[in-house]
């Protein structure tokens, strides 16, 4: 008995030795997520590699990202003064779980790009201009990031053609709605749509399937499969156009309403884009 109750013992503690380190936090599917991001981050930088990223900023190290973003331990906490603490010495990250459900990927990615900085000590908490260089380097390498940092969410269809809902253009450092104007002119009996300038529901179809189109080509695919917009009217909203060719047009700050020459008030409405899936 006593022999294999050492048998036993000896057993286990060979288990325990080869086990490797032990984290806590996991299982945390929030935590998961952040350091799934994080690798990504990693990976689309070391895809861009050292000479490359030099250009952007010299101060970034492939290879200390790299390991940071397999050594960094996340802990789930449910109390905190802001939504993720650093800690470089311990390569450790508290992260508040309950915040971290209600960012958007936009949101998620740049949290994830700064606290992998602060833990390379390239950023101090407050400090965001080399962890906006991570992820301006690292959308050019990974379509997954150029995606995330383009829509509150993406999904991959069962044709293998992605739909990003309420896909954005980064402009001055904020995400901006992709729409075009309808003017609506106000006649004594009534409203009178005329989609810039072009009366009739066919011009405003073809003007949103236009930036559906130019959208795809912006972010990295060739064809439109399906689109749809919205027609609520958004006062003082930035949008910005594309053509059809995928280039940025041009981004503006919708107008509020005046009155037209003949006496009647010009109103016009932005619609933006909800929704578009696209094709390879």
């Amino acid at each position: 008995m006593k022999r294999v109750l050492l048998f036993f013992i000896l057993s286990l503690s060979a288990v325990f030795a080869n086990a490797g380190p032990i984290t806590t936090g996991g299982g945390d599917i929030r935590c998961a997520e952040f350091s799934d991001l994080a690798r990504k981050l990693a990976s689309a930088l070391s895809q861009a590699g050292q000479i490359e990223v030099n250009k952007i900023d010299p101060k970034i190290r492939v290879l200390r990202i790299e390991e940071i973003s397999s050594e960094l331990r996340c802990l789930p906490v449910k109390v905190l003064d802001r939504e993720a603490r650093s800690y470089p010495s311990e390569m450790r990250i508290d992260l508040l779980v309950d915040r971290w459900d209600d960012l958007t990927a936009i949101k998620k990615l740049r949290l994830v790009a700064h606290e992998l900085a602060v833990l390379a000590e390239y950023e101090a908490e407050g400090e965001y201009s080399v962890s906006e260089n991570i992820l301006n380097i690292a959308k050019e390498h990974s379509q997954f990031i150029r995606n995330s940092l383009s829509a509150s969410t993406t999904i991959t269809n069962p044709d293998k053609s992605v739909t990003l809902f309420n896909p954005t253009i980064e402009y001055k450092g904020m995400p901006r709605h992709i729409g075009f104007i309808q003017r609506i002119i106000e006649l004594p009996d009534g409203p009178m749509p005329y989609p810039e300038g072009n009366a009739g529901d066919e011009a405003l179809e073809r003007k949103a399937r236009a930036h559906a189109e130019g959208a795809c080509k912006y972010f990295g695919y060739s064809i439109v499969k399906a689109y749809s917009y919205s027609s609520k009217d958004v006062s003082g909203m930035i949008y910005c156009k594309i053509d059809t060719m995928g280039n940025l047009a041009g981004c503006y700050v919708k107008n509020e309403n005046f009155i037209s020459q003949a006496g009647y008030p010009n109103i016009f409405v932005v619609r933006s884009l909800t929704s578009v899936s696209c094709s390879p």
